[in-house]
């Protein structure tokens, strides 16, 4: 007799099939969901959840390759962000699901308990977490 999963089971599945596997991704990922369409860049973004911005640039293509959000082309320095209107059902299932689990900070930790940690910018060689706090590579502060 097979049982029925969790939401909490299903994490990493649902992570998998959106194609986050880091935190920053994470991140930019809710923080367009949450604000709609943005204007703006990397580094304005960057700012708002307290990454550097090779980081939060790195997470927007990423996001804008895999299909989970559209950005326009640069015009005098900024960009139009937004969840993709072309994101298959089971994908958007799976984001709305995600999201409304990590509404508070303990659905937060179990949802990027499942995730890696960005590798340190060149720049500062500290690794850095959303809210513009530090810690090391196991997430300690």
């Amino acid at each position: 007799m097979a049982t029925e999963k969790s939401d909490i089971d299903l994490i990493p599945e649902r992570l998998k099939i959106l194609g986050i596997s880091l935190v920053s991704e994470w991140d930019v990922l809710t923080f367009v969901y949450r604000h709609g369409t943005s204007l703006g860049n990397a580094a304005q973004i960057a700012r708002f959840i307290g990454y550097d911005s090779a980081a939060t640039a790195a997470a927007l293509h990423t996001l804008d390759a895999r299909g989970l959000i559209e950005r326009s082309r640069v015009s005098q320095g900024i960009r139009m962000y937004q969840l993709s209107a072309s994101l298959e059902d089971s994908r958007h299932s799976c984001l709305l699901k995600l999201v409304n689990l990590a509404q508070d900070r303990a659905g937060r930790l179990l949802v990027i308990k499942n995730l890696k940690i960005a590798p340190p910018s060149a720049a500062s060689g500290e690794w850095r977490f959303g809210s513009g706090l530090k810690g090391n590579e196991y997430g300690q502060f």
